[in-house]
């Protein structure tokens, strides 16, 4: 594809597979110049938001945002369960069979991977059917955005659905790189935020970052450049056996409402699911169910 003839034209068309243009859009958000571009702007007509969401494992994000979009950012300090939400999350839009997830492990081995997604198997039984949709892929040692992209075409198909990409850690994944830091956090970050601004969503991005001193993502731009970033942060108060409770805030959600305190959840180790604080006497009465069947 002559890619600048008239990129609108190729992104918009839905007669093209989703996965191609999300292929073709983290693709072309590596080159290393782009011409400005002059869209059409609708002024007196009814504009839908089309930007297609996922389950985020999160009641209060279904509630107000309809699930995860775009260039959702996780943020949180050590031990909070950022990975926790993010696979969870992965494993529900793989298993919607409307998403083509690629999850990029950058800390975990397999047999912690597989441990934590048969905890949850085992809890959502239903969630097992995100096996063909669901790529693991462990990083190595001295990754680009370029050899990382090369990766997601291999693992996924141009004539699928959909592709969303999740990179966990962002932090790690850049350090591993060999590479001069922040620039290349900065590379990472933009790559996302380009691929998924061309691609009207067809690649989506679900990031896990580490907070900085003052509480925000370490580089300093990934929540800017983002769609939704929710963090979490520990809670002293103290939990329910196997229930850790952390504190949820949606700091910023571009298309919706709902921004701020979503207030205290209980980590559940066993479900690898946060549960509402309030679900903890009836988790108690029914031996840890989940607080979705009760």
């Amino acid at each position: 594809m002559d890619a600048w003839i008239d990129p609108h034209k190729f992104f918009d068309n839905t007669e093209i597979p989703a996965g191609h243009r999300a292929l073709a859009a983290t693709h072309l958000a590596l080159h290393s110049w782009s011409p400005n571009e002059t869209a059409s702007v609708k002024f007196d007509a009814d504009v839908n938001d089309t930007l297609q969401r996922w389950p985020s494992n999160i009641d209060y994000i279904q509630d107000h945002c309809g699930g995860f979009y775009g260039l959702t950012v996780i943020l949180g300090g050590m031990k909070t369960g950022k990975t926790m939400m993010a696979l969870g999350s992965c494993i529900e839009a793989a298993a919607t069979e409307e998403w083509q997830v690629v999850y990029l492990c950058a800390e975990l081995d397999a047999h912690e991977v597989s441990m934590r997604l048969n905890r949850y198997f085992n809890a959502h039984p239903n969630s097992k059917s995100c096996q063909d949709f669901l790529h693991i892929v462990f990083v190595g040692k001295g990754q680009t955005p370029e050899m990382i992209q090369w990766t997601i075409e291999m693992e996924t198909s141009e004539d699928g659905p959909p592709i969303l990409v999740c990179m966990d850690s962002i932090n790690t994944i850049t350090e591993m790189s060999g590479q001069n830091y922040l620039s290349t956090l900065r590379d990472y970050a933009l790559w996302a935020m380009l691929s998924r601004r061309m691609s009207n969503g067809a690649a989506s991005f679900l990031i896990v970052s580490e907070t900085n001193q003052i509480g925000g993502a370490k580089g300093g731009k990934l929540e800017f450049w983002a769609d939704q970033v929710i963090k979490i942060t520990a809670n002293k108060k103290g939990g329910v056996a196997g229930l850790v409770p952390v504190k949820l805030n949606l700091m910023a959600s571009r298309r919706t409402g709902g921004e701020g305190e979503m207030g205290i959840y209980l980590r559940n180790q066993q479900t690898c699911w946060f549960q509402p604080e309030t679900t903890a006497p009836q988790l108690a009465r029914a031996g840890g169910t989940d607080w979705r069947d009760l």
